[in-house]
Protein backbone atom coordinates (compact mmCIF):
# COMPACT_ATOMS: atom_id res chain seq x y z
CA UNK A 1 0.00 0.00 0.00
CA UNK A 2 1.44 3.36 -1.06
CA UNK A 3 0.15 5.23 1.97
CA UNK A 4 -3.54 4.53 1.37
CA UNK A 5 -6.12 2.48 -0.54
CA UNK A 6 -9.54 3.41 -1.87
CA UNK A 7 -12.12 0.65 -2.29
CA UNK A 8 -15.72 0.46 -3.49
CA UNK A 9 -17.93 -2.43 -2.36
CA UNK A 10 -21.44 -3.41 -3.42
CA UNK A 11 -22.86 -6.71 -2.17
CA UNK A 12 -25.76 -8.56 -0.61
CA UNK A 13 -25.04 -9.08 3.13
CA UNK A 14 -26.34 -12.66 3.28
CA UNK A 15 -23.40 -13.74 1.11
CA UNK A 16 -20.73 -12.30 3.39
CA UNK A 17 -19.68 -12.63 7.05
CA UNK A 18 -18.95 -9.46 8.97
CA UNK A 19 -17.23 -9.75 12.34
CA UNK A 20 -15.83 -7.28 14.82
CA UNK A 21 -12.21 -6.51 13.92
CA UNK A 22 -9.47 -3.90 14.14
CA UNK A 23 -6.37 -2.95 12.17
CA UNK A 24 -3.31 -0.71 12.30
CA UNK A 25 -4.54 1.86 9.77
CA UNK A 26 -6.91 4.81 9.88
CA UNK A 27 -10.20 4.14 8.09
CA UNK A 28 -12.77 6.46 6.52
CA UNK A 29 -16.03 4.87 5.38
CA UNK A 30 -18.72 6.56 3.33
CA UNK A 31 -21.99 4.61 3.46
CA UNK A 32 -23.85 4.75 0.13
CA UNK A 33 -26.78 2.39 0.59
CA UNK A 34 -28.25 -0.51 2.52
CA UNK A 35 -30.08 -1.22 5.77
CA UNK A 36 -27.27 -1.14 8.30
CA UNK A 37 -25.86 0.04 11.61
CA UNK A 38 -22.17 0.55 12.31
CA UNK A 39 -20.71 -0.66 15.60
CA UNK A 40 -17.51 0.86 17.01
CA UNK A 41 -16.28 -0.36 20.41
CA UNK A 42 -19.88 -1.33 21.20
CA UNK A 43 -21.34 2.06 20.20
CA UNK A 44 -24.12 1.65 17.62
CA UNK A 45 -24.52 4.24 14.84
CA UNK A 46 -27.59 3.92 12.54
CA UNK A 47 -26.51 4.64 8.95
CA UNK A 48 -28.12 6.69 6.19
CA UNK A 49 -26.79 7.28 2.65
CA UNK A 50 -23.68 9.48 2.69
CA UNK A 51 -23.17 9.14 6.43
CA UNK A 52 -19.49 8.67 7.28
CA UNK A 53 -17.66 6.60 9.88
CA UNK A 54 -14.11 7.36 11.11
CA UNK A 55 -12.00 4.58 12.64
CA UNK A 56 -8.60 4.98 14.26
CA UNK A 57 -5.99 2.20 14.65
CA UNK A 58 -7.00 -0.65 16.98
CA UNK A 59 -10.59 0.60 17.33
CA UNK A 60 -12.86 -2.48 17.20
CA UNK A 61 -15.61 -2.13 14.60
CA UNK A 62 -18.03 -3.93 12.30
CA UNK A 63 -20.99 -3.33 10.01
CA UNK A 64 -24.28 -4.81 11.20
CA UNK A 65 -26.85 -5.49 8.48
CA UNK A 66 -30.49 -5.42 9.58
CA UNK A 67 -31.74 -6.96 6.32
CA UNK A 68 -30.45 -8.38 3.03
CA UNK A 69 -30.80 -5.03 1.24
CA UNK A 70 -27.96 -4.29 -1.18
CA UNK A 71 -25.04 -2.75 0.73
CA UNK A 72 -22.64 -0.30 -0.88
CA UNK A 73 -19.88 1.91 0.44
CA UNK A 74 -16.55 3.57 -0.30
CA UNK A 75 -13.75 2.95 2.18
CA UNK A 76 -10.35 4.62 2.44
CA UNK A 77 -7.60 3.04 4.52
CA UNK A 78 -4.70 5.34 5.39
CA UNK A 79 -1.39 4.11 6.75
CA UNK A 80 0.11 5.86 9.77
CA UNK A 81 3.15 6.79 7.66
CA UNK A 82 0.99 8.77 5.17
CA UNK A 83 0.63 11.68 7.59
CA UNK A 84 4.40 11.98 8.00
CA UNK A 85 5.09 11.55 4.28
CA UNK A 86 2.63 14.29 3.36
CA UNK A 87 3.60 16.53 6.32
CA UNK A 88 0.03 16.70 7.58
CA UNK A 89 0.30 15.05 11.01
CA UNK A 90 -2.10 17.63 12.45
CA UNK A 91 -4.89 16.01 10.41
CA UNK A 92 -4.78 12.93 12.66
CA UNK A 93 -6.60 15.08 15.22
CA UNK A 94 -10.05 14.13 13.90
CA UNK A 95 -9.28 10.49 14.70
CA UNK A 96 -7.39 10.90 17.96
CA UNK A 97 -8.95 13.81 19.87
CA UNK A 98 -11.79 11.76 21.33
CA UNK A 99 -12.51 8.76 23.52
CA UNK A 100 -12.51 5.38 21.78
CA UNK A 101 -15.98 4.49 20.49
CA UNK A 102 -17.24 8.10 20.56
CA UNK A 103 -17.77 10.68 17.80
CA UNK A 104 -17.07 8.17 15.02
CA UNK A 105 -20.10 9.25 12.97
CA UNK A 106 -20.62 12.22 10.62
CA UNK A 107 -24.17 12.75 9.37
CA UNK A 108 -25.06 12.98 5.69
CA UNK A 109 -26.20 16.56 6.22
CA UNK A 110 -22.79 17.60 7.53
CA UNK A 111 -21.08 15.66 4.73
CA UNK A 112 -23.14 17.56 2.14
CA UNK A 113 -22.78 21.02 3.71
CA UNK A 114 -19.00 20.69 4.09
CA UNK A 115 -18.40 19.70 0.46
CA UNK A 116 -17.17 16.23 1.41
CA UNK A 117 -19.94 14.56 -0.63
CA UNK A 118 -18.70 16.30 -3.80
CA UNK A 119 -15.20 15.07 -3.06
CA UNK A 120 -16.45 11.49 -2.72
CA UNK A 121 -18.28 11.80 -6.03
CA UNK A 122 -14.95 12.66 -7.67
CA UNK A 123 -13.27 9.76 -5.89
CA UNK A 124 -15.76 7.22 -7.21
CA UNK A 125 -13.90 7.00 -10.51
CA UNK A 126 -10.84 5.69 -8.66
CA UNK A 127 -12.71 2.86 -6.94
CA UNK A 128 -12.97 -0.03 -9.38
CA UNK A 129 -12.06 -2.43 -6.57
CA UNK A 130 -9.24 -2.05 -4.07
CA UNK A 131 -6.13 -0.32 -5.37
CA UNK A 132 -3.33 1.86 -4.10
CA UNK A 133 -2.28 4.98 -5.92
CA UNK A 134 0.77 7.18 -6.32
CA UNK A 135 -0.87 9.92 -8.44
CA UNK A 136 -0.32 13.38 -6.89
CA UNK A 137 -3.93 14.26 -7.83
CA UNK A 138 -5.39 11.40 -5.81
CA UNK A 139 -3.05 11.97 -2.89
CA UNK A 140 -4.04 15.63 -2.99
CA UNK A 141 -7.72 14.73 -2.76
CA UNK A 142 -7.04 12.51 0.26
CA UNK A 143 -5.31 15.46 1.95
CA UNK A 144 -8.25 17.73 1.01
CA UNK A 145 -10.64 15.19 2.55
CA UNK A 146 -8.62 15.10 5.77
CA UNK A 147 -8.62 18.90 5.87
CA UNK A 148 -12.40 19.04 5.48
CA UNK A 149 -12.93 16.35 8.14
CA UNK A 150 -10.91 18.41 10.60
CA UNK A 151 -13.13 21.42 9.86
CA UNK A 152 -16.54 19.85 10.59
CA UNK A 153 -18.34 19.37 13.89
CA UNK A 154 -18.53 15.68 14.83
CA UNK A 155 -21.10 15.65 17.59
CA UNK A 156 -23.39 12.74 16.69
CA UNK A 157 -23.89 10.37 19.60
CA UNK A 158 -24.19 6.60 19.24
CA UNK A 159 -27.20 4.60 20.35
CA UNK A 160 -26.14 2.95 23.61
CA UNK A 161 -26.97 -0.60 24.69
CA UNK A 162 -25.92 -3.31 27.10
CA UNK A 163 -23.35 -4.78 24.70
CA UNK A 164 -21.66 -1.37 24.49
CA UNK A 165 -21.39 -1.34 28.28
CA UNK A 166 -19.91 -4.85 28.32
CA UNK A 167 -17.36 -3.98 25.62
CA UNK A 168 -16.31 -0.88 27.57
CA UNK A 169 -15.96 -3.04 30.70
CA UNK A 170 -13.77 -5.57 28.85
CA UNK A 171 -11.68 -2.81 27.26
CA UNK A 172 -10.91 -1.47 30.74
CA UNK A 173 -10.35 -4.84 32.41
CA UNK A 174 -9.04 -7.39 29.89
CA UNK A 175 -5.59 -7.40 31.54
CA UNK A 176 -7.27 -8.73 34.69
CA UNK A 177 -8.82 -12.21 35.23
CA UNK A 178 -12.17 -11.52 33.51
CA UNK A 179 -14.44 -14.20 32.05
CA UNK A 180 -17.98 -14.72 30.77
CA UNK A 181 -19.06 -15.77 34.28
CA UNK A 182 -17.54 -12.78 36.07
CA UNK A 183 -18.89 -10.30 33.51
CA UNK A 184 -22.41 -11.79 33.60
CA UNK A 185 -22.32 -11.54 37.39
CA UNK A 186 -21.15 -7.92 37.26
CA UNK A 187 -24.01 -6.97 34.90
CA UNK A 188 -26.67 -9.08 36.65
CA UNK A 189 -27.54 -11.11 33.54
CA UNK A 190 -27.37 -14.80 32.77
CA UNK A 191 -24.37 -16.20 30.92
CA UNK A 192 -26.67 -17.55 28.21
CA UNK A 193 -28.32 -14.17 27.61
CA UNK A 194 -25.01 -12.30 27.61
CA UNK A 195 -23.47 -14.83 25.22
CA UNK A 196 -26.41 -14.55 22.82
CA UNK A 197 -26.62 -10.73 22.62
CA UNK A 198 -22.84 -10.29 22.52
CA UNK A 199 -22.40 -12.77 19.67
CA UNK A 200 -25.27 -11.23 17.70
CA UNK A 201 -23.87 -7.71 18.03
CA UNK A 202 -20.13 -8.35 17.60
CA UNK A 203 -19.70 -11.70 15.87
CA UNK A 204 -17.42 -12.75 18.75
CA UNK A 205 -17.99 -14.88 21.82
CA UNK A 206 -17.23 -13.02 25.05
CA UNK A 207 -14.07 -15.06 25.64
CA UNK A 208 -13.07 -14.62 21.98
CA UNK A 209 -13.34 -10.85 22.29
CA UNK A 210 -11.32 -10.83 25.54
CA UNK A 211 -8.58 -12.83 23.81
CA UNK A 212 -8.71 -10.56 20.76
CA UNK A 213 -8.03 -7.52 22.95
CA UNK A 214 -5.24 -9.35 24.76
CA UNK A 215 -3.64 -10.49 21.49
CA UNK A 216 -3.72 -6.91 20.15
CA UNK A 217 -2.08 -5.70 23.40
CA UNK A 218 0.65 -8.35 23.06
CA UNK A 219 1.37 -7.13 19.53
CA UNK A 220 1.62 -3.50 20.66
CA UNK A 221 3.99 -4.34 23.53
CA UNK A 222 6.10 -6.65 21.35
CA UNK A 223 6.51 -3.95 18.68
CA UNK A 224 7.71 -1.58 21.41
CA UNK A 225 10.53 -3.95 22.35
CA UNK A 226 9.04 -6.07 25.15
CA UNK A 227 9.79 -9.79 25.10
CA UNK A 228 6.91 -11.95 23.91
CA UNK A 229 6.69 -13.75 27.26
CA UNK A 230 6.48 -10.50 29.24
CA UNK A 231 4.01 -9.03 26.74
CA UNK A 232 1.72 -12.06 27.20
CA UNK A 233 1.70 -11.70 30.98
CA UNK A 234 1.15 -7.93 30.79
CA UNK A 235 -1.82 -8.41 28.44
CA UNK A 236 -3.61 -10.77 30.82
CA UNK A 237 -2.65 -14.24 29.58
CA UNK A 238 -1.67 -16.74 32.28
CA UNK A 239 1.36 -17.88 30.29
CA UNK A 240 2.79 -18.10 26.77
CA UNK A 241 0.96 -21.38 26.09
CA UNK A 242 -2.48 -19.84 26.65
CA UNK A 243 -1.50 -16.92 24.39
CA UNK A 244 -0.22 -19.32 21.71
CA UNK A 245 -3.48 -21.30 21.69
CA UNK A 246 -5.63 -18.17 21.52
CA UNK A 247 -3.46 -16.73 18.77
CA UNK A 248 -3.64 -19.92 16.67
CA UNK A 249 -7.43 -19.94 17.00
CA UNK A 250 -7.71 -16.34 15.80
CA UNK A 251 -4.97 -16.14 13.15
CA UNK A 252 -4.26 -19.76 12.24
CA UNK A 253 -0.51 -19.24 12.19
CA UNK A 254 2.59 -19.07 14.39
CA UNK A 255 2.53 -15.88 16.52
CA UNK A 256 6.24 -15.12 16.18
CA UNK A 257 6.06 -15.31 12.38
CA UNK A 258 2.89 -13.20 12.24
CA UNK A 259 4.19 -10.55 14.62
CA UNK A 260 7.45 -10.31 12.67
CA UNK A 261 5.60 -9.94 9.37
CA UNK A 262 3.20 -7.32 10.80
CA UNK A 263 5.65 -5.36 12.93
Amino acid sequence: MNGFTIGYTQLYPSRERFILHSHNNYEILCFLGGDSDYIVEGAVYPLHPYDMILIRPQEMHRIYHKSDALYSRIVINIEKSFFEQEECTEYRRVFLDRESGTHNHISAGTVSESGISELFERMKKYTGGYASFTSPVIRGEIIELLHLLNSVDISDSPRGNRVQEVIAYINNNYRNPVSLSSIAESFYVSKAHLSRIFKKSTGYTVSGYINHKRIAAVGESFRRGMTLGDACMRAGFNDYTSFYRAFRREHGTNPREWLSDNG
